[in-house]
């Protein structure tokens, strides 16, 4: 039997029209804080915006137990009054299982500030089971409570409360706990509480932190009637600045653990424990200048960033940490070797090698060139060498090719070999500022004097004369005969001349 093509193009479309249709993409949902509170109970994509960034609302954002969310903050402003104790800018519910990613939308600014007895960015929760917290994307993020006396995190935990898997990808971060940590635990207030703050990750972005009293920038807080318990705080990258009192750890720690990487780490406190790399091994400062922001690369490895001044503007050294032992470090175009002993590091040798692609640029004293690896600008003053040809002279230099104008010689003439009676000299011609020299030119013998001792016929000789006719030089003589000679032809032409006088008087 055989089938035609209407019946075949028919079985096609009813083929397609049985397969499942592919879902659309949901838009995320979008919420106003101006409009009032947001809860977000189901999982999904949500944008929380404001209609005035610039005004602070007294508005909360509240994520369910165990809702996977990812909600981009694009200009919001919360903040409460410091009467407000127990308001929470932004609450993810206690000991949810879900995983929350905050982005913060690219060019927005938003703040995060609770009353005393919340954080800015509430985590709490440190069971095995609990989920994550990420904050990502290209804005800023302020996370802080609104009374000196707070005992909360500026991102993490409330008081008397415990968090757990705080992760901060990029971003700019600044967040200022209040007798809590700037990011992490809560403080330990009440008689028997416990607080701690375990796998706090900063694996990029820009993070600025504090604490008051006895809390730390990153990691556990003041412990006021209760206890501390375990810290872990780990630095993979970005640019870390923390100003508190206590620095980076815990005040008391029961287990305390900190690990770097990577990333630059600038504690004004330092630590409260040894940094390790994770493996067991210590980790010291190794402090790079790098006005210039330029690239680097650690023992080969490109590194990430490249100096501090993200989150401390005006600071242009990286503050890596790396293991007690000799290391290369390349900033642009210059490597140099740094040598560890009892606890620092010092600088040993060094040398630079730049890369230029484009052509010398110059001016009359100096050469310059941009690296194209660095940027940097090198200059060098010219090396001139001397040329010229039959008219004039000039110098160039050898490396960018730059010439001074042209000068005309100025000539003065040079005796090579002074003539003598019997023999000619030379001279030439050589300019007094270069040295450049004509073809030699020949001087004339001056002439002779003979010794007249040996003449047998007692008779004086007359030297040569200078005299010339012609061109050609007319010798002396001394001999008689000649003279005589002369005088006859002398006397004979006077005797003509009388003759002729008397012989015309006569007529």
């Amino acid at each position: 039997m055989k089938f035609g093509k209407p019946l075949i193009a028919a079985s096609a479309l009813a083929a397609a029209l049985l397969l499942p249709a592919t879902p659309a993409a949901a838009e995320p949902v979008t919420y106003n804080l101006s409009d009032g509170n947001v809860v977000i109970s189901q999982n999904g994509e949500y944008v929380i915006t404001q209609d005035d960034p610039n005004t602070p609302v007294t508005k909360t954002i509240e994520v369910k137990a165990d809702v996977d969310a990812t909600i981009t903050l694009s200009g919001v402003n919360i903040e409460f009054d410091e009467n407000d104790w127990h308001a929470c800018a932004f609450k993810i519910e206690d000991n949810s299982t879900g995983d929350v990613t905050v982005v913060l939308a690219e060019g927005t600014a938003n703040r995060l500030v609770s009353g005393p007895n919340a954080a800015g960015l509430q985590k709490n929760g440190a069971g095995e089971n609990v989920g994550t917290l990420t904050i990502t994307g290209n804005g800023s993020l302020y996370a802080s409570t609104n009374n000196p006396s707070s005992f909360s995190a500026g991102i993490g935990s409330s008081v008397n409360n415990s968090t757990r898997n705080i992760t901060i990808e990029n971003g700019n971060i600044e967040a200022f706990g209040r007798r809590g940590a700037g990011i992490g635990a809560g403080s330990a207030y009440t008689q028997g509480s416990m607080t701690s703050a375990t796998n706090i990750r900063i694996n990029g972005g820009t993070v600025l932190v504090s604490a008051s009293g006895l809390a730390c920038g990153i990691g556990g807080a003041d412990r006021f009637h209760g206890s501390l318990g375990a810290v872990s705080v780990f630095v993979t990258g970005g640019s870390v600045t923390d100003s508190s009192r206590y620095g980076i750890g815990s005040f008391r720690p029961v287990d305390p653990r900190i690990v770097i990487t990577g990333g630059s780490v600038k504690s004004a406190a330092g630590f409260t424990t040894q940094p390790t790399d994770g493996e067991g091994n210590a980790v010291y400062l190794l402090k790079i200048d790098n006005q210039n922001s330029q690239p680097v690369t650690l023992d080969g490895e490109s590194y990430l960033p490249v100096n501090q001044n993200a989150s401390s503007p005006g600071d242009t050294s990286l503050y890596a940490y790396v293991t007690g032992e000799s290391h290369v470090v390349k900033v642009g175009c210059t490597t140099t070797t740094w040598n560890f002993d009892n606890g620092s590091f010092t600088a040993g040798a060094s040398s630079t090698e730049h890369t230029f692609s484009s052509a010398w640029q110059s001016n009359s004293a100096n050469h310059w060139n941009i690296c194209d690896a660095c940027g940097d600008t090198v200059s060098e003053e010219h090396s001139l060498s001397a040329h010229h040809d039959e008219t004039s002279h000039w110098q160039t230099c050898e490396t960018c090719g730059y010439a001074t104008d042209p000068e005309p010689h100025s000539f003065e003439w040079v005796v090579d070999r002074e003539a003598t009676a019997t023999e000619a000299g030379s001279k030439h011609e050589e300019c007094a500022a270069c040295g450049y020299a004509k073809k030699a030119v020949e001087i004339p013998a001056t002439g002779t004097t003979e010794d007249s001792s040996d003449n047998s016929t007692g008779s004086t000789q007359n030297p040569s004369t200078p005299n010339k006719e012609n061109g050609k030089a007319l010798p002396a003589t001394s001999d008689s005969s000649a003279a005589i000679a002369a005088a006859a032809i002398a006397m004979g032409s006077i005797l003509i001349a009388g003759g002729y006088a008397l012989n015309r008087k006569s007529r």
